[in-house]
């Protein structure tokens, strides 16, 4: 059998059992109870200490850190240290807004 992405529209519709109009009602309905609905169901919010939390499961915020921490320390540049740990905190607001976002633009349910 092909690949779903060679099949012309025709043996696609044949695949579904279906056709050009769609599914006849009773075969909606047997496929509504058989899979249920279509939906996406909305997972609850990860409170943003644990976003912060998560961001240390990447190698790129230990280097962050390490690069801070010689900036700091050793050549004695807390502008750039700073600079660094601001590059790194971005992370995290990212991560927190990628949660928020849906929720302010209706994509999810709160």
């Amino acid at each position: 059998m092909n690949r779903w992405h060679n099949l012309s529209a025709e043996d696609t519709l044949s695949t579904l059992e279906s056709d050009r109009n769609g599914l006849s009602t009773e075969k909606a309905r047997e496929r509504l109870k058989k899979y249920g609905r279509n939906e996406l169901t909305a997972k609850g919010k990860i409170p943003w200490p644990v976003v912060f939390l998560r961001q240390f499961a990447s190698p790129l915020i230990y280097i962050l850190l390490a690069a801070a921490v010689i900036e700091l320390l050793i050549l004695r540049k807390p502008t750039d240290a700073a600079v660094i740990l601001m590059a790194g905190s971005i992370f995290v607001a990212e991560e927190i807004c990628k949660g928020v976002a849906p929720r302010i633009f209706g994509g999810g349910k709160s």
